[in-house]
């Protein structure tokens, strides 16, 4: 099944409401996009995890990169944008080009977010398992393998998760296993 990239009409919210978007990644601190609104939410059923090969922009054929991706079980917390209804389809055709670049690497669902007292249905990107560039099951060394080599496009998986990490942390919602993985990559640098 190949994700259709027009598909992102779907996702507009009805009668010029706002549309919302849990990210979890490099979409806190690299938007690029306009949003109106921007607070810390939870999401349950998923977890934020290094579980996607990253080819071109964190890596390369030879040196595969990792990058984050919501794979099945625990929770994330994450960043909930709001978007105006009247930037919702120039957003979600950017979403569209960048997070399914890759063809159904990522699948586009909806979740229901908690952030504060408010519930929200948001949409976010979720880990196939399926694909080819899927990196789930790997253990925590050769992750720190990876990450230590890994060079692409937009520079290295390295700075991809200090970038992460310091976004998250900048956010209150720092993410034990993601610090635990650089720790020691650092460890492993020295």
């Amino acid at each position: 099944m190949t994700t259709d990239v027009s598909g992102y009409r779907a996702y507009l919210p009805v009668g010029g409401g706002s549309l919302f978007v849990f990210v979890y990644g490099s979409l806190i601190w690299n938007p690029e996009f306009r949003y109106s609104g921007r607070r810390v939410a939870r999401i349950f059923g998923y977890r934020r995890d290094l579980g996607l090969y990253s080819l071109i922009y964190r890596g390369s054929p030879e040196f595969p990169g990792l990058v984050c991706g919501l794979d099945r079980g625990g929770s994330c917390r994450g960043i909930l944008y709001e978007v105006s209804g009247g930037d919702a389809e120039g957003v979600l055709e950017y979403l569209w080009g960048r997070e399914l670049v890759l063809p159904d690497a990522y699948f586009p669902v909806v979740v229901r977010c908690y952030a504060g007292g408010d519930v929200v249905d948001a949409l976010t990107f979720v880990l196939n398992r399926g694909h080819s560039q899927y990196a789930g099951g790997l253990s925590d060394e050769e992750r720190v393998a990876i990450i230590l080599r890994a060079r692409g496009r937009n520079g290295t998986s390295r700075e991809y998760l200090r970038r992460t990490n310091e976004a998250l942390g900048d956010a209150g919602i720092p993410c034990g296993r993601l610090l635990a993985l650089e720790r020691k990559v650092g460890e492993r640098e020295n």
